[in-house]
């Protein structure tokens, strides 16, 4: 168990409109973030395709021990039925095909190395929200935002209130993009509670006894 108690970030559905028709109608994942969710996706010279959604050969170049990462398991599980194209940026960006508002999910999954290098939480996350108005303003009407693990019960330890601060500021300015877009699907996954979970219990989700010592699971410091 976790020496102290934890805060709690739920993931929520701010907001759900008529462009949110759910997975099954997607066929576009645009996804904005750092090495939790990059691929090595290259826009210049590769392009997804029904073959290779992810634009590179599954699971793409990760930093999961050369395992798919989320985005990887996400398109194994519902690509192959609903023919999905990931554009995912999350180490660049360009333009992403040809996309509508209903049939696209955008991804934004930040504040990992901000929180341990950046300015204050809420600075960051007002510039952050900058460009999801800019997103917005190309017709993108689905979001979802995901925030960020307890990365202070890694081995790495420390900077506890920094997680907690950008995390805060990340559910306030998610809210406040909703009411300001009340056109806009606008969702918050909590990875928070996710990585809560697997490091509360590890031996549930199948970790076994080796890869556990001193209640913290090497799940994070492979991350």
């Amino acid at each position: 168990m976790s020496a102290e108690p934890q805060p709690e970030f739920p993931s929520k559905v701010l907001q759900k409109t008529p462009t949110w028709r759910g997975l099954d109608s997607l066929k576009f994942l645009v996804i904005f973030g750092d090495s939790y969710s990059a691929v090595g996706y290259d826009f210049s010279s590769s392009t997804p395709t029904a073959e290779d959604p992810l634009g590179v050969e599954f699971p793409g170049d990760t930093y999961t021990e050369g395992g798919p990462n989320w985005v990887g398991h996400l398109v194994r599980t519902f690509a192959p039925k609903n023919d999905w194209r990931v554009y995912d940026y999350a180490v660049g960006g360009a333009r992403a095909g040809y996309w509508t508002a209903e049939d696209s999910l955008f991804v934004t999954w930040v504040g990992i190395n901000d929180s341990a290098w950046g300015p204050e939480a809420a600075e960051t996350v007002e510039k952050l929200f900058t460009l999801q108005d800019t997103v917005h303003a190309y017709g993108a009407r689905n979001f979802l935002f995901i925030n960020i693990p307890p990365i202070d019960r890694s081995p790495a330890r420390g900077q506890r209130q920094r997680y907690i601060d950008w995390n805060t500021e990340l559910e306030k300015a998610v809210a406040s993009f909703a009411a300001k877009h009340p056109e806009c699907t606008v969702l918050l996954f909590s990875s928070w509670d996710v990585f809560n979970s697997f490091l509360d219990d590890p031996e549930v989700y199948g970790f076994v006894h080796e890869y556990i010592a001193n209640g913290v699971v090497e799940l994070l410091s492979s991350q």
